[in-house]
């Protein structure tokens, strides 16, 4: 049950439902082909897009590069009902209501800037419109926090801010947090960072 898109151009593959898969491989680390500018599906049937790319309406970070560049309204233009997208790691389904660019995001978090928004998405097609479900199976959490320690008088107090926060969250997954301690300590705090991680 996996298929492999191996071309750097936009290929169909028939699903059982009578849906077409039309997908691209990237033949290359940066791989910035426009594929849908002036692409258009040759027929009528439903086909849904399976395409690593960057949707123009996102603004990416200073380290992210952009690969495939398309728009919405491009993917409405070539005929397809829906877009299953990656690049983008956390989950973003446009329109909310009814979603026709689906990003899931990672199933886990790659890093501490990516703290929300993971998931898979399961899309079910009834024959004339699809239905999309996102499913959050992570099992690790990513979380920053600053905590100013101005007023704080010992390690015990530290430690138990840290035992607070995320309790919720952390019933249920791993928490890898990384924690910024800011202020100026009083004089009675000893902050050996191996007893509070030990606590």
């Amino acid at each position: 049950n996996v298929i492999i898109f191996r071309e750097p151009e936009l290929k169909p593959i028939g699903l059982e439902t009578g849906l077409t898969l039309w997908g691209a491989g990237h033949d290359k680390a940066d791989f910035t082909t426009p594929l849908l500018s002036k692409f258009r599906i040759p027929d009528h049937s439903p086909a849904l897009l399976l395409l690593h790319g960057t949707d123009r309406a996102i603004s990416l970070g200073k380290d992210k590069r952009a690969f495939c560049h398309f728009s919405e309204e491009e993917i409405r233009k070539a005929g397809f009902s829906l877009a299953l997208l990656g690049h983008i790691h956390h989950r973003k389904l446009q329109p909310l209501g009814k979603p026709f660019l689906c990003y899931p995001g990672s199933p886990e978090p790659l890093g501490f800037d990516e703290e929300d928004g993971h998931s898979i998405l399961l899309a079910e097609w009834s024959g004339g419109e699809w239905k999309i479900e996102a499913c959050d199976i992570s099992r690790w959490l990513c979380k920053t926090k600053q905590i100013d320690i101005t007023d704080f008088s010992s390690r015990d107090v530290v430690v138990e801010r840290l035992r607070s926060l995320w309790t919720e969250e952390r019933k249920s997954k791993h928490c890898l947090a990384r924690i910024e301690l800011t202020g100026q300590p009083m004089a009675s705090l000893e902050l050996d960072l191996s007893a509070i991680q030990m606590a």
